[in-house]
């Protein structure tokens, strides 16, 4: 017979307990931040490419630069931080995530960024607010991995935004 005494059951209790609070304090691989490299030239009015491409639960690194802010800059202070792709419920199935601001200052304009896609369809974004924040496109895409992104301070630089 295997008789306990009470005591001997809050500490059979408490270190199971424990024990669970130790396995969930445990961090996960998910939350593991997966980077895709882009080449390209830092600075205004430009583009990176990479031939893999951003795949969903990625971020965005040019030439090795987690901080897209010395890359991607517009006039006036405007400039990305990060760029994410992630998937959504609903009709549209992708959300690029971009921590941006536009040009600061009286008629300073707007910063334009593209993305392009492996089936070559092109996603625009116009950031007119000199606040930091993030942005985002949704999109429907069989083939969603970003391959290009485009960067300009006029509209007509990226030829294929209306």
């Amino acid at each position: 017979m295997n008789v306990r005494t009470f005591s001997q059951h809050v500490q059979i209790l408490s270190l199971t307990i424990v024990a669970v609070a130790g396995i969930s304090s445990v961090p996960s691989a998910a939350y593991a931040q997966v980077y895709r490299d882009f080449k390209g030239n830092p600075g205004q009015n430009s583009e990176a490419k990479s031939a893999i491409g951003l795949q969903p639960k990625e971020t965005v690194k040019i030439n090795g630069n987690s901080d897209l802010s010395t890359c991607i800059q517009a006039n006036d202070g405007g400039c990305v931080y990060g760029i994410t792709l992630t998937g959504s419920p609903g009709f549209y199935d992708y959300v690029l995530n971009v921590d941006a601001q536009g040009p600061s200052g009286a008629f300073s304009g707007q910063m334009y960024l593209s993305f392009t896609d492996e089936s070559g369809d092109t996603y625009c974004l116009a950031i007119y607010s000199s606040t930091r924040s993030v942005h985002t496109v949704r999109y429907k895409s069989k083939k969603p991995a970003i391959i290009k992104i485009k960067w300009s301070n006029t509209g007509n630089k990226i030829t294929s935004c209306p």
